[in-house]
């Protein structure tokens, strides 16, 4: 009541002819209609499943309803489930510290190791290793191998 009296008031100040009776009539309908859907219960918007991520968790089963399809994606998603958050670990690392660590005084090099360990070395170490050619360079890969990530700088891995 407040707000429709509001909006009467301001259609009368802006308007020194007067409000006709259309705008009057459009505006307390739109007015009345919006406080009718704000006045439903939060409650009723929606209800979302539980959580499915990566193929685990208590929505899954609720999402996948009855395709066999949708189960069997979401189980080779939990088997690989720590393979993903391995190469996701990684790449934050490889996107975030290599700048960090060639910044400090004297720089360092991040450099991966064969078991998939990561080492920094200095400029001098970093030359022996290229002049006994024990480093590659190597693009990083996401998903098992198959794609390579261009969102990452190419790694130095340490070959034995």
């Amino acid at each position: 009541v407040l707000l429709l009296h509001a909006v009467v008031t301001t259609s009368f100040a802006f308007n020194n002819d007067g409000v006709s009776r259309k705008v009057f009539l459009e505006t307390s309908i739109t007015t009345a209609a919006t406080t009718v859907a704000l006045a439903q219960p939060a409650n009723a918007v929606l209800s979302a499943p539980g959580r499915c991520a990566s193929g685990v968790g208590t929505g899954c089963e609720e999402l996948a309803g009855d395709n066999e399809y949708i189960k069997q994606l979401q189980a080779q998603s939990a088997a690989k489930k720590e393979q993903y958050q391995k190469e996701a670990l990684n790449a934050y690392y490889m996107k975030n510290y290599p700048d960090f660590f060639a910044s400090l005084s004297p720089p360092r090099y991040i450099i991966k190791k064969q078991d998939g360990t990561f080492m920094t070395v200095t400029d001098s170490e970093l030359s022996e290793l290229k002049k006994a050619n024990k480093i590659k360079i190597e693009n990083a890969r996401a998903m098992n191998g198959k794609v390579v990530d261009y969102t990452q700088k190419p790694i130095m891995v340490l070959v034995e």
